[in-house]
Protein backbone atom coordinates (compact mmCIF):
# COMPACT_ATOMS: atom_id res chain seq x y z
CA UNK A 1 0.00 0.00 0.00
CA UNK A 2 2.66 2.13 0.37
CA UNK A 3 4.34 1.16 -2.76
CA UNK A 4 1.27 2.22 -4.39
CA UNK A 5 0.57 6.05 -2.56
CA UNK A 6 4.29 6.72 -3.36
CA UNK A 7 3.44 5.96 -6.97
CA UNK A 8 0.68 8.23 -7.05
CA UNK A 9 2.20 10.76 -5.75
CA UNK A 10 4.94 10.53 -8.31
CA UNK A 11 2.42 10.28 -10.86
CA UNK A 12 0.60 13.06 -9.76
CA UNK A 13 4.04 15.17 -9.69
CA UNK A 14 4.80 13.93 -13.74
CA UNK A 15 0.92 15.21 -14.51
CA UNK A 16 2.00 18.63 -12.17
CA UNK A 17 5.24 19.04 -14.21
CA UNK A 18 4.12 18.60 -17.61
CA UNK A 19 0.76 20.67 -17.30
CA UNK A 20 0.77 23.46 -18.94
CA UNK A 21 0.68 26.69 -16.96
CA UNK A 22 -2.93 29.01 -17.43
CA UNK A 23 -2.78 30.54 -20.65
CA UNK A 24 -1.73 34.27 -19.61
CA UNK A 25 -5.02 36.34 -19.91
CA UNK A 26 -4.86 39.15 -22.59
CA UNK A 27 -5.83 41.91 -20.26
CA UNK A 28 -2.15 41.31 -18.59
CA UNK A 29 0.07 41.95 -21.26
CA UNK A 30 1.78 45.25 -21.14
CA UNK A 31 2.68 45.08 -24.41
CA UNK A 32 1.70 43.49 -28.00
CA UNK A 33 3.48 42.40 -31.19
CA UNK A 34 2.43 44.71 -34.66
CA UNK A 35 4.00 43.90 -37.54
CA UNK A 36 3.61 47.14 -40.10
CA UNK A 37 2.47 46.53 -43.52
CA UNK A 38 2.50 48.96 -46.13
CA UNK A 39 0.11 51.07 -47.34
CA UNK A 40 -1.35 49.50 -50.87
CA UNK A 41 -1.69 45.72 -51.70
CA UNK A 42 0.84 45.25 -54.41
CA UNK A 43 1.68 42.14 -57.03
CA UNK A 44 -0.33 39.57 -58.58
CA UNK A 45 -1.66 38.18 -55.48
CA UNK A 46 -2.79 41.95 -53.94
CA UNK A 47 -0.87 41.68 -50.58
CA UNK A 48 -0.06 44.05 -48.35
CA UNK A 49 4.21 44.25 -47.75
CA UNK A 50 6.02 44.18 -44.75
CA UNK A 51 7.64 47.37 -43.25
CA UNK A 52 10.73 46.03 -41.20
CA UNK A 53 10.29 43.25 -38.74
CA UNK A 54 7.97 42.85 -35.91
CA UNK A 55 8.08 45.02 -32.84
CA UNK A 56 6.94 45.21 -29.71
CA UNK A 57 4.70 48.01 -29.01
CA UNK A 58 3.52 49.00 -25.06
CA UNK A 59 0.04 48.86 -24.38
CA UNK A 60 -0.76 51.15 -21.37
CA UNK A 61 -4.42 50.51 -21.26
CA UNK A 62 -6.48 48.47 -18.74
CA UNK A 63 -9.18 47.57 -21.13
CA UNK A 64 -8.63 45.46 -24.09
CA UNK A 65 -10.60 47.67 -26.57
CA UNK A 66 -10.52 47.94 -30.45
CA UNK A 67 -9.83 51.27 -29.98
CA UNK A 68 -7.01 51.00 -27.69
CA UNK A 69 -5.05 48.76 -29.94
CA UNK A 70 -5.47 51.28 -32.06
CA UNK A 71 -4.20 54.42 -29.84
CA UNK A 72 -1.09 52.39 -28.91
CA UNK A 73 0.07 51.60 -32.15
CA UNK A 74 -1.11 55.26 -33.40
CA UNK A 75 1.02 56.42 -30.69
CA UNK A 76 4.17 54.27 -31.08
CA UNK A 77 4.57 54.67 -34.80
CA UNK A 78 3.48 58.55 -34.22
CA UNK A 79 7.88 59.52 -34.99
CA UNK A 80 7.68 57.28 -38.06
CA UNK A 81 4.47 58.54 -40.06
CA UNK A 82 2.62 61.36 -41.23
CA UNK A 83 0.84 63.73 -39.58
CA UNK A 84 -2.55 63.33 -41.46
CA UNK A 85 -2.53 59.23 -41.50
CA UNK A 86 -4.25 57.00 -39.09
CA UNK A 87 -4.26 53.36 -38.05
CA UNK A 88 -5.90 51.08 -39.69
CA UNK A 89 -5.82 47.06 -38.19
CA UNK A 90 -5.76 44.21 -40.79
CA UNK A 91 -7.56 40.95 -40.33
CA UNK A 92 -4.44 39.66 -42.43
CA UNK A 93 -1.55 40.14 -45.02
CA UNK A 94 -4.05 40.70 -47.78
CA UNK A 95 -7.00 42.51 -45.48
CA UNK A 96 -8.98 43.05 -45.13
CA UNK A 97 -9.44 46.45 -43.11
CA UNK A 98 -10.97 45.55 -39.11
CA UNK A 99 -13.15 47.98 -37.20
CA UNK A 100 -13.92 45.62 -34.46
CA UNK A 101 -11.89 43.21 -32.11
CA UNK A 102 -14.03 40.00 -33.41
CA UNK A 103 -12.87 40.17 -37.08
CA UNK A 104 -9.26 39.98 -35.94
CA UNK A 105 -8.62 36.40 -36.40
CA UNK A 106 -4.80 36.38 -34.70
CA UNK A 107 -4.35 38.17 -31.59
CA UNK A 108 -0.43 36.88 -31.46
CA UNK A 109 0.37 39.50 -34.20
CA UNK A 110 -1.62 42.48 -35.17
CA UNK A 111 -0.93 43.68 -39.12
CA UNK A 112 -1.68 47.11 -39.29
CA UNK A 113 -1.21 49.83 -42.04
CA UNK A 114 -1.14 53.58 -41.77
CA UNK A 115 -3.36 55.66 -44.56
CA UNK A 116 -4.88 59.18 -44.84
CA UNK A 117 -7.41 59.94 -43.13
CA UNK A 118 -9.15 60.75 -46.27
CA UNK A 119 -9.19 56.90 -47.37
CA UNK A 120 -10.11 55.87 -43.81
CA UNK A 121 -13.50 58.51 -43.81
CA UNK A 122 -14.13 56.19 -47.23
CA UNK A 123 -13.49 53.14 -45.96
CA UNK A 124 -15.70 53.56 -43.18
CA UNK A 125 -18.56 55.31 -45.36
CA UNK A 126 -18.30 52.26 -47.51
CA UNK A 127 -18.72 50.00 -44.17
CA UNK A 128 -21.70 51.67 -43.65
CA UNK A 129 -23.48 51.29 -46.95
CA UNK A 130 -22.43 47.72 -47.06
CA UNK A 131 -23.89 46.87 -43.48
CA UNK A 132 -27.59 49.12 -44.45
CA UNK A 133 -27.19 46.61 -47.44
CA UNK A 134 -27.32 43.29 -45.99
CA UNK A 135 -29.86 44.64 -43.12
CA UNK A 136 -31.74 45.04 -46.19
CA UNK A 137 -31.32 41.75 -47.76
CA UNK A 138 -31.33 40.27 -44.54
CA UNK A 139 -34.99 41.99 -43.73
CA UNK A 140 -36.15 40.76 -47.59
CA UNK A 141 -35.09 37.07 -46.85
CA UNK A 142 -37.34 36.93 -44.06
CA UNK A 143 -40.42 38.47 -45.66
CA UNK A 144 -39.80 36.05 -48.41
CA UNK A 145 -39.47 32.95 -46.37
CA UNK A 146 -42.81 33.68 -44.03
CA UNK A 147 -45.28 31.03 -45.26
CA UNK A 148 -48.06 33.69 -44.90
CA UNK A 149 -47.39 35.91 -47.43
CA UNK A 150 -45.79 33.79 -49.99
CA UNK A 151 -48.01 31.94 -52.62
CA UNK A 152 -48.15 28.23 -53.22
CA UNK A 153 -47.08 28.58 -56.76
CA UNK A 154 -43.89 30.93 -55.85
CA UNK A 155 -40.38 29.00 -56.13
CA UNK A 156 -38.99 28.93 -52.93
CA UNK A 157 -36.51 32.64 -53.16
CA UNK A 158 -32.51 31.55 -53.10
CA UNK A 159 -30.64 31.94 -49.80
CA UNK A 160 -29.15 35.56 -49.52
CA UNK A 161 -25.48 34.65 -48.50
CA UNK A 162 -23.65 37.61 -46.62
CA UNK A 163 -21.08 39.05 -48.83
CA UNK A 164 -17.75 39.68 -47.24
CA UNK A 165 -17.02 43.43 -47.89
CA UNK A 166 -13.10 44.29 -49.17
CA UNK A 167 -12.22 47.69 -49.21
CA UNK A 168 -10.83 49.18 -52.18
CA UNK A 169 -7.76 51.46 -52.71
CA UNK A 170 -8.29 54.75 -54.55
CA UNK A 171 -7.26 54.32 -58.14
CA UNK A 172 -4.89 56.82 -59.83
CA UNK A 173 -7.00 58.35 -61.47
CA UNK A 174 -8.90 59.55 -58.17
CA UNK A 175 -6.19 60.37 -56.31
CA UNK A 176 -4.54 62.56 -59.22
CA UNK A 177 -8.32 64.56 -58.79
CA UNK A 178 -7.26 65.19 -55.27
CA UNK A 179 -6.24 68.59 -54.20
CA UNK A 180 -6.20 71.91 -56.01
CA UNK A 181 -3.23 73.69 -57.28
CA UNK A 182 -2.93 77.32 -56.19
CA UNK A 183 -3.18 79.80 -59.21
CA UNK A 184 0.06 81.92 -59.70
CA UNK A 185 -0.14 85.07 -59.36
CA UNK A 186 1.52 87.54 -62.16
CA UNK A 187 5.09 88.72 -61.68
CA UNK A 188 7.77 90.38 -63.27
CA UNK A 189 11.48 89.63 -64.10
CA UNK A 190 13.62 92.22 -63.66
CA UNK A 191 17.13 92.49 -65.09
CA UNK A 192 19.44 93.86 -62.67
CA UNK A 193 23.05 95.47 -63.62
CA UNK A 194 25.50 96.36 -60.83
CA UNK A 195 27.55 99.37 -60.65
CA UNK A 196 31.63 98.95 -59.85
CA UNK A 197 32.44 101.89 -57.48
CA UNK A 198 36.30 101.25 -57.83
CA UNK A 199 36.23 100.20 -61.43
CA UNK A 200 33.36 103.21 -62.05
CA UNK A 201 31.99 100.77 -64.50
CA UNK A 202 28.54 98.99 -64.72
CA UNK A 203 28.63 95.10 -65.22
CA UNK A 204 27.83 93.44 -68.36
CA UNK A 205 25.49 90.42 -67.24
CA UNK A 206 22.90 91.13 -65.38
CA UNK A 207 21.17 89.45 -62.82
CA UNK A 208 17.28 88.44 -62.99
CA UNK A 209 15.04 88.14 -60.36
CA UNK A 210 11.12 87.97 -60.18
CA UNK A 211 9.44 90.43 -58.64
CA UNK A 212 5.45 90.73 -57.44
CA UNK A 213 4.90 94.14 -57.95
CA UNK A 214 1.55 96.30 -56.49
CA UNK A 215 -1.17 96.94 -58.98
CA UNK A 216 -1.48 100.97 -58.01
CA UNK A 217 1.71 103.37 -57.24
CA UNK A 218 2.29 104.85 -54.02
CA UNK A 219 4.15 107.91 -54.89
CA UNK A 220 4.52 109.94 -58.53
CA UNK A 221 6.92 111.96 -59.76
CA UNK A 222 7.94 114.23 -62.94
CA UNK A 223 9.11 111.15 -64.78
CA UNK A 224 8.15 107.99 -62.42
CA UNK A 225 5.81 106.77 -60.95
CA UNK A 226 6.84 104.12 -57.38
CA UNK A 227 5.62 100.44 -57.03
CA UNK A 228 5.70 98.66 -53.78
CA UNK A 229 7.58 95.10 -54.89
CA UNK A 230 8.53 92.03 -52.89
CA UNK A 231 10.67 89.37 -54.46
CA UNK A 232 10.39 85.30 -54.60
CA UNK A 233 14.33 84.95 -55.80
CA UNK A 234 16.75 84.26 -53.34
CA UNK A 235 18.84 87.04 -51.91
CA UNK A 236 16.27 89.54 -52.59
CA UNK A 237 12.96 88.16 -50.98
CA UNK A 238 14.33 89.58 -47.54
CA UNK A 239 12.93 93.34 -47.90
CA UNK A 240 10.13 95.22 -49.68
CA UNK A 241 11.41 96.88 -53.00
CA UNK A 242 10.40 99.88 -54.78
CA UNK A 243 9.95 99.27 -58.43
CA UNK A 244 10.22 102.89 -60.51
CA UNK A 245 8.45 103.15 -64.06
CA UNK A 246 8.43 105.84 -66.33
CA UNK A 247 5.55 107.93 -67.25
CA UNK A 248 4.57 107.84 -71.24
CA UNK A 249 5.41 111.35 -71.25
CA UNK A 250 8.68 110.46 -70.02
CA UNK A 251 9.63 108.12 -72.31
CA UNK A 252 8.55 110.10 -75.48
CA UNK A 253 11.17 113.02 -73.92
CA UNK A 254 13.95 110.69 -72.96
CA UNK A 255 13.87 108.83 -76.95
CA UNK A 256 13.47 112.69 -78.52
CA UNK A 257 16.84 112.88 -76.93
CA UNK A 258 17.80 109.81 -78.76
CA UNK A 259 18.67 107.76 -75.56
CA UNK A 260 16.87 104.64 -73.73
CA UNK A 261 14.99 104.14 -70.82
CA UNK A 262 18.16 101.80 -69.55
CA UNK A 263 20.56 104.49 -70.50
CA UNK A 264 18.93 107.86 -68.77
CA UNK A 265 18.29 105.08 -65.49
CA UNK A 266 21.85 104.03 -65.39
CA UNK A 267 22.64 108.39 -65.70
CA UNK A 268 20.49 108.97 -62.63
CA UNK A 269 22.11 106.54 -60.73
CA UNK A 270 25.61 107.81 -61.36
CA UNK A 271 24.41 111.23 -60.66
CA UNK A 272 23.21 109.65 -56.99
CA UNK A 273 25.71 108.09 -56.24
CA UNK A 274 28.92 110.17 -57.32
CA UNK A 275 31.01 113.00 -55.87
Amino acid sequence: LATWRSGGSSRQKRAAKGKRPARESVEAKDEIIVQRMSSEVTGKQQKYTWIGPREFVPFEFDDITFHNKVESCQKYFAAQIDKDTVCDILAGERGPSCKKMCQISDHKVFYVRFIKMFDAEVSNDQDEEEHKQQMHNTKKTRCDDNPRKKAVSEPSPEKVCASKFYPKSLSIQDMLKLGKVISKKSSTVISIYKFDFEHMQWSNVPMEAEFLVAESPFASGGFRRAFKATSITEGFKEVTWVVKKYLKSASEIIKATQETEESHTKKSVQMLLGP
